[in-house]
């Protein structure tokens, strides 16, 4: 049972496609889990639970590996990724993930780029045992990676320790597909057309929005993305970053990009508030300022974060905690 987070540093998911093929038997399994580096959340956690249940008590039966292909030429151009799981299993839900921010073929692993990539989400539609989706593409001149997530309900819920010594307790498990790579000479040769352009509207918050964006405490209203990262929403040159946001009380919100942050007071009410934020209104553990918005990775949305400081300098302790029910936000943005 392979736990492999799709932006861990250190078991990375481009590389798990090769070990699985030398692995010299058909009993094996994976969960990746979007966005996350290096840990899970309940779902992806709990495989390795059942895995044991399944091959140490035999009080469990793990549905077989998600069957998937990748279809670049098609015929409006847009590459389609068809998954067939295998329904021995209530499933609850199936999801495709991909990315274009892997590295090339030969060229050495980015860590930084590994641990912050952006991993779009597309909505699966399913026709009979199949879930078929559209990845429409930014770019010719890089790669496509592409897996899917099939997410089975359980019977009762299980409890087990976890990463970093956390307990957790999932009412439902996840299985991946193999993710197919596909380099930007095959997306040429097949005729894909991009179709994708900068938008400087980085989140609606609107419809499964939440796919794109993490959080290790996903019960807790704070999130985080790395849509920022993503070249369909880098900064244009001189821009602010705004959103609005309605807060039923007066609260701090946080408001984080890599390592800097901004502390913003909510007015508190029924009326939203507009919050516009220019790069030196962020600043890092020992009070410097955000320079400008090139090359962030990503960004943030919190009632409280603690900075580290460099070396042995003190941390530093930004926002509080939240009073009242959880904002609602909308309309992030860059504007000039």
């Amino acid at each position: 049972m392979f736990l492999s987070p799709a932006n861990d540093f250190h078991g990375r998911i481009d590389d798990l496609q090769t070990a699985l093929t030398e692995v010299d038997t058909d009993e094996w399994r994976t969960t990746c889990s979007p966005h996350h580096n290096h840990q899970d959340t309940a779902k992806y956690e709990v495989a390795t639970q059942l895995w044991f249940d399944e091959h140490l008590k035999g009080s469990f039966a793990l549905p077989q590996t998600p069957d998937a292909d990748l279809k670049l030429k098609t015929e409006n151009g847009i590459p389609r990724f068809t998954v067939r799981p295998d329904s021995s299993r209530p499933i609850n839900s199936v999801d495709v993930f991909y990315t274009q921010q892997g590295q090339m073929d030969g060229e050495k692993d980015n860590m930084e780029n590994t641990k912050s990539r952006f991993w779009r989400h597309a909505s699966a539609t399913k026709q009979g045992d199949e879930w078929t989706a559209e990845v429409p593409v930014f770019s010719n001149d890089k790669p496509l990676w592409v897996y899917g997530n099939v997410t089975y309900g359980l019977d009762e819920p299980v409890t087990g320790a976890g990463y970093y010594y956390g307990t957790y307790t999932a009412d439902e498990f996840n299985l991946s597909s193999l993710m197919p790579m596909a380099s930007p000479a095959d997306l040429n040769a097949a005729g894909v057309k991009v179709t994708l352009q900068a938008s400087s509207v980085i989140e609606s918050f609107e419809g499964d929005w939440e796919k794109h964006w993490f959080s290790y405490k996903p019960a807790e209203w704070p999130r985080k993305t790395h849509k920022v990262y993503d070249p369909e929403w880098a900064a244009p040159s001189g821009a602010q970053l705004a959103i609005d946001v309605l807060s039923a009380k007066p609260n701090k919100l946080v408001l984080g990009v890599d390592k800097y942050v901004a502390e913003v007071q909510l007015e508190g009410g029924a009326n939203w508030q507009s919050l516009v934020l220019s790069p030196s209104d962020l600043r890092n553990a020992e009070g410097e300022s955000l320079a400008d918005w090139k090359g962030i990775k990503e960004l943030r949305l919190a009632d409280q974060e603690t900075l580290r400081g460099k070396q042995n300098k003190k941390n530093r302790k930004i926002g509080s905690t939240w009073d009242g029910e959880a904002p609602s936000f909308r309309n992030l943005r860059w504007q000039k």
